[in-house]
């Protein structure tokens, strides 16, 4: 039987996003293929005297999103011949072009709606930055309603973005043998953990909803105990821990 080799291709990934590329590692593997990690700054960087290899046609098309600006879309494609494997998988749109989709069956994994993290970040930003954001958010926007064709198919980790985006919805997992509540001897630190990136506006949100409940928690189970566990606390995580005494390991 044959099985397949898949390239795993990815801009500079953030730690949610690296937990995916190592995500869909331990699926192919498991499956018996040889998994190829293809970070694109790293081995189609765009120079600037090749900026004339950037697809800009297909950015202006909504076919690829304006970050594909920063790597070579050709440069991309020598390394994947090179590579010869028989599925691209996209870890975000940022790492997708859609000449891989015409040579190579394609996985698109959007993770989650581009369009709706940076449109949350206009709200946080002014000036420059924020009109960045906002056209940022526009161009993934149109992107997510055309992006792909019959070779390519959608990934979302989030119910709601899968739906949204006609994905299929394939949710970021933990190695259930991780615990982070429990010390050396087995015994509980805390009753919850929260996992996730502590600045990232949908995880902000979330932690905001959870603190609203707080009191309905403790109310049915006093002394109720829980762990913040992520990246980059922001001021808003970091003040709400300490009103309900909540544990933050950044």
């Amino acid at each position: 039987t044959h099985r397949p080799d898949a390239g795993v291709i990815r801009v500079a990934a953030a730690m949610g996003g690296m937990r995916r590329v190592a995500e869909m590692r331990t699926v192919f593997e498991a499956a018996g293929a040889e998994v190829y990690d293809v970070p694109l700054l790293g081995v189609a960087p765009m120079r600037p005297r090749s900026i004339l290899q950037s697809d800009l046609r297909a950015v202006a098309a909504g076919r690829a999103v304006p970050e594909t600006l920063a790597w070579s879309p050709s440069k991309a494609r020598a390394h994947l011949l090179g590579i010869r494997p028989d599925l691209v998988i996209c870890s975000t749109a940022r790492s997708f072009h859609p000449s891989f989709a015409e040579r190579w069956p394609v996985l698109l994994d959007f993770i989650d709606r581009l369009s709706v993290s940076y449109r949350d970040r206009v709200a946080m930003h002014r000036g420059p930055v924020g009109w960045g954001f906002r056209v940022l958010a526009a161009r993934h926007a149109r992107f997510e309603r055309a992006a792909g064709g019959a070779a390519v198919r959608r990934l979302a980790t989030r119910w709601a973005d899968a739906e949204a985006l006609d994905a299929v919805w394939v949710p970021i997992s933990m190695d259930p043998g991780a615990d982070l509540g429990s010390r050396p001897d087995g015994s509980r630190t805390t009753d919850g953990v929260f996992v996730g990136n502590l600045s990232y506006p949908p995880n902000v949100e979330a932690i905001g909803r959870l603190a609203a409940i707080w009191p309905m928690v403790v109310s049915r189970r006093p002394g109720a105990r829980l762990l913040l566990a992520g990246a980059r606390p922001a001021e808003g995580v970091r003040r709400l821990a300490a009103e309900h005494g909540w544990d933050v390991r950044a």
